[in-house]
């Protein structure tokens, strides 16, 4: 959180100056109730809990005066468009914000859109190491078969398809191109 921001201009590559306002505001004093630590240990501790930190940027004009973290923000899709919907305490909406009116801060991300923390990410791999250690051992346990029979009500043609029970197709095989 000590760590200073740098801000670089995108096309002459060079670091902005230290009297820049937005320098001043990230390293400094995002808004009137905090210092640049405090504003950036609560970002980076709500990334941690829940993936997803939210920053509006106040505007006076053309310049923005300040940064206000936010909470209670949840992301919807409203017309094929991502907008964030802002409610307070008792849930009731405060106001709505367009992807360019707020700065979305996330971790890892299933869908690019809401992101998730650190501690749900680990459930989920190790879900998924527990899962595959399950299959791998009741695999080595049948001998190294897979169980369950397929059971036909005809005679095998060279060519088939496999149907479930709701009649949808779900395969096509073709017995004699196997290698073997």
């Amino acid at each position: 959180a000590k760590l200073p921001f740098f801000i670089v201009n995108n096309k002459t590559k060079k670091r902005k100056s230290d009297v820049d306002d937005m320098y001043r505001l990230l390293n400094y004093q995002p808004n009137s109730r905090m210092n640049a630590m405090v504003f950036k240990k609560l970002m980076i501790s709500r990334l941690l809990t829940t993936g997803n930190s939210y920053i509006k940027p106040i505007w006076r004009g053309t310049k923005v005066v300040a940064y206000e973290p936010l909470t209670n923000v949840s992301v919807a899709k409203i017309d094929n468009d991502i907008v964030y919907v802002v409610t307070d305490s008792n849930k009731n909406v405060v106001e709505f914000l367009r992807y360019d009116e707020i700065i979305h801060l996330k971790m890892y991300s299933e869908d690019g859109v809401t992101g998730i923390s650190p501690l749900k990410y680990a459930k989920l791999v190790t879900d998924v190491g527990l899962n595959q250690e399950q299959f791998q051992k009741s695999f080595y346990e049948n001998g190294g078969r897979p169980s369950g029979t397929i059971n036909v009500g005809a005679d095998l043609s060279e060519e088939m398809e496999i149907t479930n029970s709701d009649g949808t197709k779900t395969a096509e095989i073709d017995l004699y191109s196997f290698d073997g």
